[in-house]
């Protein structure tokens, strides 16, 4: 589905961006690389010059989205333009800011980073305000950098994006039962299954099922493996499929028009999530027109609300994640996630597994929000900011903010977290120990 509207023409009489070097995932099979690329498609589409450079996002995830490939510069330090964007999750600021130093002198950095909390760690914070300006991809994110940042000014980016499934692809392409109603939930891995959560979909799937559902739940895992190795946070999720009667589990890497397609081919999306940054699989299921299930929390705001989804209520919780960027000792005392409520969850799925009625009216809602959403998306009004802040910055003639002095400031920052943990760990492997040595003693009593 390609949103009707086209972009805007640019106005000769307003400033615009001389060139933008986008730093991002470009060719990643993941959200990231999505992202990305959508990002090149519409500053392109503005008569933006840009070239790009790909990050490797690691665990064989790069090098598989290549309709850019023209645009990719191999050497950072030689990327052309004064402008640079940097389209990244933002723990990777620690190899962007230190391992690729000289590109970001002398050029005017913005900075756009993906982020799922509220709350943001403080070295982050010194890290984030080293940019000239920065980009929220959602209004989530962007209450979080406002609520957290000085002297930075923060622009606000609807998500564009593209859908086109694969036409040809079907069920049995995934040995999905053809009659059967489909459930479909998400997972990748490398963004932490406790904040993706797709153990509350099952649990509220087997719920349902308990109380009449005829339907059958599909998990999509995207790159659990590498090297023929399955990652550890993927074989949670595996284990966790294998235990549960109707869960069918579709574990490969592939194509993003098939992506698309399994979501066309199933008939309400699930996303119980403890926190998104935005939400790129619900939005993507939106324009393909189907219901969606999701915790009423966090970056999926910015395109639904009751009207156009199955939003699931929910109660905050201290972060718990796997990844240790979802912890409370690197995100803070103070950071929560949601807990969606289950029961609500699954009273959700008893009505859209049951009535076909239903789902198509929400479905139909939920494309048309996301079609509104998307038409403002590709009008791309963020390139017209930033072009009155470049603007700005010319005639005033500010040097760099990310200057070697800055980055000096944002590593010592960096390396007192990373002592505190550290003590931290050891403290607490202290008192482990300690106990083990008191048991041992009252045995021997």
């Amino acid at each position: 589905m390609a949103p009707a509207n086209p972009p805007l023409t640019p106005n000769p009489s307003e400033p615009r961006l001389p060139g933008v070097n986008l730093i991002g995932m470009v060719t990643a099979n993941a959200g990231m690389g999505v992202t990305a690329r959508n990002f090149i498609r519409v500053l392109k589409s503005r008569g933006i010059p840009v070239s790009a450079y790909d990050m490797n996002p690691g665990f064989g995830r790069g090098g598989h989205d290549t309709e850019y490939a023209d645009l990719l510069c191999e050497d950072a330090n030689k990327l052309p333009h004064p402008i640079n964007l940097a389209i990244l999750p933002v723990n990777a600021l620690p190899e962007l800011l230190f391992e690729h130093r000289a590109l970001f002198e002398s050029r005017y950095n913005v900075g756009f980073f993906w982020w799922e909390l509220d709350e943001i760690p403080r070295h982050w914070r010194l890290a984030l305000q080293t940019f000239d300006a920065l980009i929220a991809g959602s209004r989530f994110i962007e209450s979080s950098l406002r609520n957290h940042l000085d002297q930075v000014p923060v622009v606000y980016a609807p998500h564009p994006l593209q859908v086109e499934p694969a036409a040809s692809v079907r069920r049995a392409d995934f040995g999905l039962p053809e009659q059967t109603p489909l459930l479909v939930t998400i997972v990748e891995p490398t963004s932490d299954p406790r904040r993706k959560n797709p153990f509350a979909a099952i649990h509220a799937f087997e719920r349902a099922r308990e109380q009449g559902l005829e339907a059958n739940l599909v998990v999509k895992l995207n790159n659990s493996r590498h090297n023929g190795q399955v990652h550890p946070l993927a074989q949670q999720v595996i284990d966790r499929c294998n235990q549960a009667p109707g869960v069918h589990l579709v574990d490969a890497r592939l194509p993003y028009p098939e992506v698309l397609a399994l979501y066309a081919n199933c008939d309400v999306f699930v996303s119980l999530h403890s926190a998104e940054g935005l939400g790129l699989g619900m939005l993507e299921a939106m324009a393909l027109g189907k219901p969606v299930i999701a915790t009423g929390w966090s970056g999926n705001l910015s395109f639904m609300d009751h009207q156009s989804a199955a939003l699931v209520t929910y109660r905050h919780r201290t972060v718990d994640g796997e990844l240790d960027c979802y912890t409370p000792d690197f995100a803070g005392r103070n950071a929560t996630w949601a807990a969606p409520d289950i029961e609500h969850a699954a009273t959700w799925m008893l009505r859209l597994g049951a009535n076909r009625a239903l789902r198509e009216a929400l479905g139909a809602r939920a494309k048309q929000q996301a079609r509104s959403y998307l038409e403002r998306a590709e009008q791309a009004r963020f390139v017209d900011e930033l072009a009155a802040l470049w603007a700005e910055h010319e005639f005033r003639g500010q040097p760099a903010k990310l200057s070697p002095e800055a980055i000096s400031q944002v590593r010592e920052a960096y390396v007192r977290f990373r002592q505190g943990p550290v003590r931290y760990a050891v403290r607490g492997l202290r008192q482990r120990l300690d106990r083990q040595l008191l048991w041992r003693l009252r045995t021997h009593q």
